[in-house]
């Protein structure tokens, strides 16, 4: 009965191999799978001991990147050992040996792109750690262009394991990439703009920047475009050809900001007043400890048929622009203070008369 059912196995085959050949493939498969699980709960510990000083302040799951594709590889060579142990046939060989060396490309990109994008996450974290935040967008550009020349150097491959040949359709690339480069102008104009402002650090992912009419944080800097977080929380995508032409104001690179303010006081102040409100309002700027000594000024700038203006000009020592806002409102209720102690008051817009806004009416009419 045994010999029979053995028999049944070898000769009742799909397509062409005998069935228990099958079911010492799924056999392997299993085995690989246990085997992967018993090295992860294993290998990772040990390897994170082993490399614990250099990722120790860093994204402990950062290995975690390589267990798919290190999987995947396993599979394939338990796959590859068990074939080459077992008889099958040889149309089955030569089928999987073609599919062997294909796997092989796709699994060793698929690896060797999770292991830069490792590289590229450890690098950026340890710029941003010591003050180099401005540099991780080299990082990023590297890793996409490394990554790009992975996949094309995978698709190569991929092209001539199946038989084409690829000398020649390089050396087609090289006399079409003349098209290719006059009908990608923008592309590339982009893309060197990307670069140049990257190099140049004028800009930088994290800084608050003012673009034409719009102001926003930046939060990307790619090789197409520079995307801005706005203040109403929308996001402005600028091509990177076009930003390097145009004019842009960093505001995060400012050392310190500056408080100028126009205060209109009643055209009824007296000399003595106003001699008192303008060394009132020095005083103010002088003795404030978040203004840049020497660069407070209060002048009395215009009389006018309405208001006696008082131009109020100082640096304030901070970058922050909140606290800007809360030192600026300091200074203005400290002059509101100065104007109510020196006598006078804050000057109050007065509308035309009656008849002469009718008669300006009628003679424009």
């Amino acid at each position: 009965m045994h010999g029979i059912f053995r028999h049944w196995l070898i000769w009742l085959a799909w397509p062409s191999i005998p069935i228990w050949q099958w079911v010492a493939l799924l056999v392997a498969v299993i085995l690989a799978v246990g085997i992967v699980k018993v090295l992860r709960r294993i290998g990772v510990p040990l390897l994170s001991r082993q490399v614990g000083s250099v990722f120790a302040g860093y994204d402990e799951h950062l290995l975690d990147e390589l267990a798919a594709p290190v999987r995947a590889l396993l599979l394939v060579g338990v796959i590859q050992i068990t074939i080459s142990l077992i008889d099958v046939t040889p149309a089955a060989r030569q089928v999987w040996a073609a599919t062997f060396s294909k796997l092989l490309i796709v699994l060793g990109v698929w690896l060797f792109s999770r292991a830069f994008r490792i590289f590229a996450r450890f690098a950026g974290t340890h710029l941003e750690r010591i003050g180099r935040a401005d540099s991780t967008a080299v990082v990023r550009l590297i890793q996409r262009t490394v990554n790009a020349v992975a996949l094309f150097l995978a698709i190569v491959l991929l092209l001539r394991s199946a038989g084409f040949d690829v000398t020649a359709m390089i050396a087609g690339l090289g006399v079409g990439g003349i098209a290719i480069a006059f009908a990608a102008q923008k592309t590339l104009e982009n893309l060197f703009g990307g670069i140049s402002i990257i190099f140049d650090k004028s800009i930088r992912v994290g800084d608050v920047c003012r673009i034409g009419a719009q102001e926003g944080k930046v939060e990307d800097i790619g090789l197409r475009s520079t995307r801005l977080r706005t203040s109403d929380r929308t996001v402005l995508t600028v091509p990177n050809g076009q930003l390097s032409t145009m004019n842009v104001e960093n505001l995060a690179m400012r050392d310190k900001m500056w408080f100028r303010h126009t205060v209109g006081v009643s055209v009824e102040t007296t000399r003595d007043q106003m001699e008192r409100l303008v060394d009132g309002l020095r005083g103010l700027l002088e003795h404030h400890s978040m203004v840049e000594p020497l660069s407070g000024r209060a002048r009395l700038v215009r009389l006018g048929p309405a208001s006696m203006e008082i131009e109020l000009l100082a640096y304030i020592l901070t970058t922050d622009g909140a606290q800007f806002l809360e030192i600026q409102e300091e200074l203005l209720l400290g002059a509101l203070s100065v104007i109510e102690e020196s006598g006078t008051a804050v000057a109050v817009p007065t509308s035309p008369e009656p008849n002469a806004a009718r008669r300006a009416a009628s003679g424009k009419a």
